[in-house]
């Protein structure tokens, strides 16, 4: 080699991307995450809402072994309505998994949680769901078809002395109400799921995915107030496609 000989760079073709198809890899990339994202986030949504129908069926089954045991009777809505279902909410001293009263049919915890329980439960950000701020993501019907029939009550919160009725007693079990979503939040929706779809179990232990057709549960009365129902879609809150 002559070493006065100056040194040049050879370009060869094909050996680094150009501008062009820089841009074009890059417009690709972009059109791929746009058709992806939307389906990922849709898969996530969908397996949330699976979960959230399987923690249902279980509770469902769970009140009913309940009653199998009581004389077929559900339990009183006096001590179970509150999102903790035995008493005060857990961040008011209120009741651990062995206190509730479905504790014992259920394996932990976790199946009072449902993944998409959303926050601003009870006015406070710190407890952004109502799993973490009343230990269950989920709340029973107020319903005298679900079995019970009120007597007299101290208050909502402690045992008055309501009268559970009987699973036996009731004649359509497929179509009356027993838990869902709950809707203890400062701007309750009673929707947490696709397609503005809520979870239902009925008294029979199946778990619907219905449409609501409002916005927000009592959207005239103060915000944070659970609603229930005596029946089949009572109140216009369910569509239940027989209307």
């Amino acid at each position: 080699m002559n070493p006065g000989r100056r040194m040049t760079r050879r370009s060869h073709p094909g050996e680094a991307f150009t501008l062009v198809e820089l841009l074009a890899a890059i417009g690709v990339i972009a059109i791929l995450a746009a058709l992806l994202i939307p389906g990922m986030k849709n898969a996530v949504a969908k397996s949330k809402e699976t979960k959230c129908v399987a923690n249902l069926r279980q509770i469902g089954a769970a009140f009913i072994m309940y009653a199998g045991e009581h004389n077929g009777r559900i339990g009183n809505y006096d001590t179970d309505n509150l999102l903790g279902w035995g008493g005060n909410p857990p961040m008011w001293g209120g009741p651990s998994l062995s206190q509730r009263t479905l504790g014992p049919y259920l394996p932990n915890a976790e199946v009072f949680h449902c993944p998409a329980d959303i926050g601003g439960a009870g006015g406070n950000d710190l407890k952004n769901s109502n799993f973490k701020w009343a230990g269950n993501s989920y709340e029973v019907a107020n319903s005298t078809e679900r079995g019970v029939t009120y007597l007299s009550a101290s208050n909502g919160y402690r045992p008055g002395n309501s009268v559970p009725g009987t699973l036996a007693a009731v004649e359509e079990p497929s179509k009356v109400i027993l838990a869902f979503d709950a809707t203890f939040l400062r701007s309750p929706t009673v929707y947490w799921h696709p397609k503005d779809r809520s979870n239902v179990a009925l008294l029979d232990g199946h778990v619907e995915s219905m449409p609501n057709q409002w916005g927000r549960a009592y959207p005239k009365n103060p915000e944070g107030f659970s609603f229930g129902w005596n029946g089949w879609g009572q109140g216009g809150l369910w569509d239940d496609g027989q209307k």
